[in-house]
């Protein structure tokens, strides 16, 4: 237990203090980090931007996950396991090669322009690149199979007699699924959603390789002020923003995760 203390004291609590005593510095007109962030229209803009891509990102790759998550439990035998090695397999891909990916996948010369210009949708390349909806679409291709992993679990916990009995009763599939398996599977919904929103929140590479000037996140903020401006201050601020905001998100979804595990009961 003293182990476990001290890798936490060292690893998170001593940092966080430090980060919070460099973002109280007062500068030379007299005003600290927070004062001059929120001052700051560019610095407001981009942290509305994180926000809006992050939240953005979270609805699209949980409302992929879910049913995937619901097809993987209710698959049988061989395809199961090929169902779950596909989910694992991306974990061993980097975000980087991912997102290279994704570069030739959109660009002007890439498939899918090609493919809209083939059937006449468009005559001329769609610019798909360096764009908000390409920074989204690669933070949901990459966030996805962590989104699923938390629902799968919760899924497998739902003792199948409760359906057999909703199915008994009467109930069809999709009054036994909005009674049944997905509010016994809310706390799963829940720990995904946060899990998402929190990775999303402080994704630095997608966005500079993917997006525009006006799709810029918190993290190419944070690592602008440190490598550009030489303001460490500024960027501690920053950083104690996306982790208050984190902070404060976690004690939401535990409290939609308890009233669900107590109806589960």
């Amino acid at each position: 237990m003293l182990a476990v203390i001290a890798i936490f004291t060292v690893g998170l609590v001593i940092p966080f203090v430090g980060l919070v005593n460099r973002s109280l510095e007062t500068g030379a007109d007299g005003t600290n980090a927070y004062v001059q962030i929120f001052n700051n229209d560019g610095y407001i803009s981009v942290i509305i931007t994180t926000v809006i891509i992050a939240v953005t990102t979270t609805i699209f790759t949980i409302g992929l996950a879910y049913p995937l998550a619901y097809y993987i439990w209710n698959s049988h035998g061989t395809w199961k396991l090929l169902l779950l090695g596909a989910l694992i397999i991306p974990f061993f891909t980097s975000i980087v090669v991912k997102n290279f990916s994704w570069t030739v996948i959109l660009e002007n010369s890439g498939p899918i322009n090609k493919m809209l210009m083939g059937i006449g949708i468009t005559s001329e390349p769609v610019q798909l690149l360096f764009t908000r909806t390409a920074v989204i679409v690669a933070m949901v291709h990459y966030l996805l199979p962590i989104a699923v992993v938390p629902i799968y679990v919760a899924l497998t916990g739902i003792d199948r007699s409760l359906i057999k009995a909703s199915r008994s009763l009467g109930a069809g599939r999709g009054r036994t699924f909005t009674s049944i398996t997905f509010p016994l599977s809310g706390p799963g919904v829940a720990t995904s959603s946060v899990t998402v929103f929190v990775l999303a929140a402080g994704f630095y590479v997608t966005p500079a390789l993917l997006g525009g000037r006006g799709d810029r996140m918190v993290a190419n903020l944070i690592d602008d002020a440190i490598n550009k401006l030489n303001r460490l201050d500024t960027a501690s601020g920053l950083a104690i923003i996306v982790g208050v905001a984190v902070l404060v998100s976690i004690p939401i979804a535990l409290r939609q995760i308890a009233p669900q595990k107590e109806e589960a009961k």
